[in-house]
């Protein structure tokens, strides 16, 4: 199964940012600039998992293992989006 084309330059942050903010139950414009896994509150392995599944829904596919523990934070998800 082919993915989706990748999100594109500006696109990528903010598909990240309503990405983790649906995950966490924050709102885009109140999620932190440095948001992380362990760094922010409601960003626990749930919420991770969470995300997870909303990046291979918007990418079409499933993540690799090292793609999955590879993200972190808001630009490792902004990095990967933007990947085609």
């Amino acid at each position: 199964m082919s993915g989706r084309a990748p999100a594109g330059d500006g696109d990528a942050r903010a598909l990240a940012i309503e990405i983790v903010g649906g995950a966490l139950g924050i709102a885009a414009d109140r999620l932190p600039a440095d948001a992380a896994i362990g760094r922010s509150e409601r960003w626990d392995s749930l919420a991770h998992v969470r995300i997870i599944l909303a990046i291979e829904e918007r990418l079409s596919r499933q993540l690799a293992p090292d793609e999955v523990v590879a993200i972190a934070d808001l630009t490792d998800i902004e990095r990967l989006l933007d990947t085609p």
